[in-house]
């Protein structure tokens, strides 16, 4: 796409459009508490990433000194999905979200996108000589994620 294409032009998964909006809109109507969605959908996502090796997202996720921070500014009140599964309705922006800023750059003003601007950084995981994909195997797993009294046979279809 285009930037100047509008935003029915675009035609892709709701992944892409809107889906912290629905968590936050689907938190308020289900209860959930509002810090526990926030968790979710920044500081957990950034730990895991950074636990399997992905340096510069253990310096995300949180709002603390000396953390990369993006921020984004919303009504958890009014914050709603707008994208849907028909034509035209894909890439639909989420309402109730007036600010975003990326690296220190404001990124959404006043709910509009700003044009030309681009402040994200690529993250990447480094190259090695040798990747570290280790095969899971049943006994390993087991042994380290089995709990103990749980019956093995729950495991147990077939498979080597």
């Amino acid at each position: 796409m285009r930037w100047e294409d509008p935003y029915e032009a675009y035609v892709g998964h709701l992944k892409t459009a809107g889906s912290h909006a629905k968590t936050l809109r689907l938190a308020r109507e289900l209860g959930v508490p509002l810090m526990q969605l926030i968790a979710q959908n920044s500081y957990w996502s950034a730990k895991h990433l950074g636990d399997a090796g992905l340096e510069a997202m253990r310096k995300r996720g949180r709002m603390q000194e000396g953390m990369v921070a993006d921020i984004t500014i919303f009504n958890p009140e009014t914050v709603t999905d707008n994208a849907g599964y028909k034509i035209e309705s894909n890439g639909l922006p989420s309402t109730g979200i007036p600010y975003v800023l990326v690296n220190g750059v404001i990124m959404v003003n006043d709910s509009k996108v700003q044009e030309g601007v681009y402040p994200g950084q690529a993250i990447r995981y480094p190259v090695e000589e040798k990747g570290r994909w280790v095969p899971l195997e049943k006994e390993s797993y087991l042994e380290e994620l089995l709990v103990p009294d749980f019956p093995e046979s729950v495991f147990d279809h077939g498979v080597e």
